[in-house]
């Protein structure tokens, strides 16, 4: 489930990404789409062992599979599919309106497909919890995973190889609200699933939260340390400021692949 949901995010990131630099590649697209489609079969099929309490080697029989596409879990990887069909063509079109319709509704189909399945999308009451995993997962997709194609961008200026600047103006203009909303969304969705504070250190959903939180406490540090400090400064054409940008921006990306690591475990976490 980790490298299902690391792997959308990716795809759907850099489909996004490329509606700020239509003109740079975003690496190998189709080898991420497979990739990520291959993951999608393999998270199925484990669904179905799980259910069924099933060995590993009960992978090759029907039942399993059978159990899988009857849960709900089967809408959510459904929708997956969705995403990844409908981020191709944002990673591969020249630019303009019809690209960033296509990411968009990448987007929107990744926080859909968290909704459809899990106890938080189905905590109540729907009417509010639906919305704001829908929201929070696709504002955390469009976070993470720009993180990739932006390092990957900011090493290409180093080199001489590409210009960041139009790119890391317009991803700085978008990306603090984004993550305003991310939080408040992640707030209002923590307050249906826990009864009070203790509950962080007295449930076992509660201390995968509290994991969650340092993490994501860390991540907003240096998301401010990049926008206080390194962005204007690297619009401005400072090589160590773009330096800078890479380094703190590699270590969002390795905490948001620790957060997705973390996020995934509430999989055996139902909360109080």
């Amino acid at each position: 489930r980790w490298l299902t949901w690391l792997g959308l995010f990716a795809v759907v990131g850099a489909g996004l990404f490329r509606t700020m630099a239509p003109e740079q590649r975003v690496g190998p697209a189709g080898t991420m789409v497979a990739a990520t489609v291959v993951l999608l079969v393999i998270d199925l099929g484990l669904q179905g062992l799980d259910l069924l309490d099933a060995p590993a080697s009960a992978v090759f029989a029907v039942p399993p599979w059978q159990q899988a596409l009857g849960s709900s879990y089967a809408l959510t990887l459904g929708c997956m599919a969705l995403a990844l069909a409908a981020a191709w063509p944002a990673m591969r079109a020249p630019g303009g309106p019809r690209q960033k319709s296509w990411a968009i509704v990448a987007l929107l189909l990744v926080g859909v497909s968290a909704m459809l399945s899990g106890h938080v999308g189905t905590a109540p009451p729907q009417w509010l919890t639906r919305p704001l995993v829908t929201l929070h997962v696709a504002l955390a997709a469009a976070w993470f995973g720009c993180l990739i194609p932006l390092v990957r961008l900011l090493r290409a200026d180093l080199a001489g190889q590409a210009r960041v600047g139009p790119a890391l103006a317009r991803f700085s203009r978008w990306i603090a609200p984004a993550v305003a909303l991310l939080v408040l969304s992640g707030i209002g969705l923590a307050s249906r699933q826990l009864s009070g504070p203790p509950d962080l250190l007295q449930t076992a959903y509660g201390r995968v939260l509290l994991v969650k939180l340092i993490l994501v406490a860390c991540l907003l540090g240096l998301a401010a340390i990049n926008r206080w400090r390194n962005t204007r400064p690297a619009l401005a054409g400072e090589p160590d400021a773009k330096r800078r940008l890479v380094r703190v921006t590699r270590l969002e990306l390795v905490l948001a692949i620790a957060l997705l690591a973390v996020v995934s475990v509430w999989r055996l976490t139902p909360p109080p």
